[in-house]
């Protein structure tokens, strides 16, 4: 999305100074990754409480041992 942006900015002849990093696409998967930790961090043991209500008791067999 800020790509779009800062691309709209250019064909607009504003600048913004660091604004041409975004043309880089590691950038762009390194802040993709970033985005995704910090999602999972902030809402991961909230979705995993939220599955454990979900499956109530339910017992895993043990095959063999």
């Amino acid at each position: 999305m800020l790509y779009h942006l800062f691309e709209w900015f250019k064909e607009q002849k504003i600048t913004f100074p660091g604004s041409g990093i975004l043309g880089f696409i590691s950038f762009r998967v390194l802040l993709a990754m970033l985005l995704s930790l910090v999602i999972t961090l902030v809402f991961g043991k909230r979705l995993i409480n939220v599955i454990k209500k979900r499956l109530g008791d339910e017992t895993v067999r043990d095959l063999g041992s």
